[in-house]
């Protein structure tokens, strides 16, 4: 059944296509261009996140900070052992 999910998706949207009378082709280009010029914004800053955080964990802040924010954490039930991933998600 899966292996029919794709291909049966693609002839929908050619049907629609067709019924509103778009150019799927350019419509498709202009979304690419779209997404290509998203990345371009996001991308600087995604890659700064991810520095930050690889430097938090490589310099031990990290596991530091979440020494510190363990015993809050275990308050609400949270393990000690997720403290670091409590800690950093939010800045990802």
């Amino acid at each position: 059944m899966s292996v029919y999910i794709f291909p049966v998706l693609f002839i929908f949207i050619l049907l629609y296509s067709v019924i509103k009378k778009a150019n799927p082709y350019k419509a498709f280009m202009e979304g690419a261009k779209e997404a290509s010029d998203l990345a371009k914004k996001v991308l600087p800053s995604l890659a700064a996140i991810f520095i930050a955080i690889e430097l938090l964990k490589i310099s031990g802040l990290g596991t530091f900070i979440a020494g510190i924010l363990a015993p809050i954490f275990s308050v609400f039930g949270i393990p000690k052992e997720l403290s670091l991933l409590c800690f950093i998600k939010p800045f990802s």
